[in-house]
């Protein structure tokens, strides 16, 4: 995991990427990964998570 200018989770076969705008209220999410399949995994499990969050900050 890398925080430098957000969090970072690094695997194997992708990585995901949830940061801050430095400009607005944004919050941005970037997933790679090797396939298709993988890359819907990534978007679900952290979508989902920051979903929850920010639920629970409301």
């Amino acid at each position: 995991m890398i925080t430098l200018d957000g969090v970072r989770a690094t695997f194997n076969d992708s990585w995901a990427l949830i940061r801050c705008s430095n400009t607005g209220p944004n919050i941005t999410v970037r997933f790679e990964a090797k396939t298709e399949e993988r890359l819907s995994e990534l978007e679900n499990e952290f979508t989902g998570l920051l979903n929850k969050l920010l639920n629970e900050y409301k």
